[in-house]
């Protein structure tokens, strides 16, 4: 029936009802296009927020172990002396300062307080070790050094140390849903 009305009607109006057609389809794709570029700008957006947090989460881990915990080891042992062993047991604790403000800044404020809930006894134990470490490094007892060694090292950084790992996971986690997500959304862009 329809294609009986088109046929009857005269040239310039097939041409006007195919062209209103075309454009109707091109605005529909268009619109369509514009909602997954949106849609794909936002999941990129929070891909890299969820990408930057777990790179600044990896450099605490690794700062805090190697600047600190294996730094203090190191002066156990032996291979370190005390002056540099206090120099650098110091840059790392304002380097960490700096670096989980830099982290907790990234956070929502939701965000923010679960993290500060998780992370609060960890933080004291390892700011304990630090302050420990540091006046160990004034007085530099190596009988002192020795009893800190043994008996309080690990159980002051392992919590924070555990619990970071836990988050890098978590957050790495979340990186890969969003990139599924993002994945997904050029797939059917493209």
């Amino acid at each position: 029936m329809f294609s009986q009305r088109f046929r009857s009607l005269n040239i310039g109006r097939r041409l006007l009802m195919l062209i209103l057609a075309m454009a109707i389809t091109i605005g529909v794709v268009g619109v369509s296009s514009l909602i997954a570029m949106s849609s794909a700008s936002g999941t990129v957006t929070t891909l890299q927020g969820q990408i930057d947090r777990g790179v600044v989460l990896t450099k605490i881990s690794h700062d805090v172990r190697s600047q600190f915990v294996d730094v203090a080891n190191s002066l156990y042992r032996g291979t370190t002396v005390w002056a540099e062993a206090n120099n650098t047991i110091q840059a790392s604790r304002n380097a960490f300062k700096s670096d989980w403000a830099m982290y907790l800044d990234q956070l929502s404020n939701e965000e923010r307080d679960k993290v500060s809930r998780e992370f609060n006894d960890a933080l004291v134990k390892l700011n304990q070790a630090y302050d420990a470490m540091l006046a160990l490094g004034e007085q530099q007892s190596r009988g002192q050094l020795e009893l800190f060694m043994l008996n309080d090292l690990d159980y002051l950084s392992t919590p924070f140390i555990t619990k970071l790992q836990k988050q890098i996971v978590d957050q790495r986690q979340l990186a890969e849903n969003y990139f599924s997500v993002f994945s997904t959304i050029t797939w059917f862009r493209g």
